[in-house]
């Protein structure tokens, strides 16, 4: 009798090296936000400079900027705009639910099927 030594799909493995990824990224943004509001820095009058904040200019932060929850001032400073991050966070969980929702439907789909792995 021989073993079925296959390596593992490609498919499984990319699908947990996103899931990893996403939730690091998460996390990330998460600290970054948190930082704001430890400093304070939740309006245009109490802006901090990333120094200050302790956070380096990443591509976390440059989404941010870009998606306006975090507000550049023009003298080098920023702030956490509260309503903008509620929005921000609301709609990534709703796409998360989403794709959740429509990963769970597929795999429903493929076990009623019988075409999962055995």
């Amino acid at each position: 009798m021989t073993m079925n030594t296959a390596p593992m799909t490609s498919a499984p493995v990319a699908a947990i090296v996103a899931a990893s990824v996403a939730i690091s990224i998460g996390a990330k943004r998460r600290r970054l936000l948190r930082r704001f509001r430890e400093v304070g820095a939740v309006d245009a009058g109490h802006a901090a400079t990333l120094l200050v904040l302790g956070v380096p200019l990443t591509w976390v932060l440059d989404r941010l900027v870009r998606r306006k929850v975090i507000v550049a001032v023009p003298d080098g400073r920023y702030y956490l705009d509260e309503g903008a991050a509620a929005r921000y966070l609301h709609q990534k969980r709703f796409w998360a639910s989403a794709v959740g929702g429509i990963v769970l439907l597929a795999l429903l789909i493929l076990w009623f099927a019988g075409l999962t792995p055995r």
